[in-house]
């Protein structure tokens, strides 16, 4: 997956209320809650970057988390967002 390019979905709307972010969907009519480190993940994935880049990215966002579990954590963030259409994956 380090070779993906997780983008986005168009027109996904966003407020950030403290470490939260509640993204509406209008196409779905849902409101999805991501926390902050999901938030973070969330506005990484702009297509333009890898997943392994991302995870580097999040190293320094989070210099003290264990690499195994930092990578972990982003796979199955990504895996998640998709699940709920926020993101889809680019080769």
């Amino acid at each position: 997956m380090n070779d993906k390019k997780p983008e986005i979905k168009d027109g996904l709307q966003f407020k950030e209320v403290g470490q939260e972010w509640f993204i509406y969907d209008p196409q779905d009519d849902k409101v999805h809650v991501l926390n902050y480190t999901a938030s973070v993940i969330l506005k990484l994935c702009d297509g333009t970057r890898m997943v392994g880049e991302i995870e580097d990215a999040l190293r320094g966002e989070f210099p003290d988390a264990p690499a195994e579990e930092l990578q972990k954590d982003l796979l199955g963030a990504i895996e998640e967002l998709q699940d709920k259409g926020l993101v889809r994956i680019r080769t």
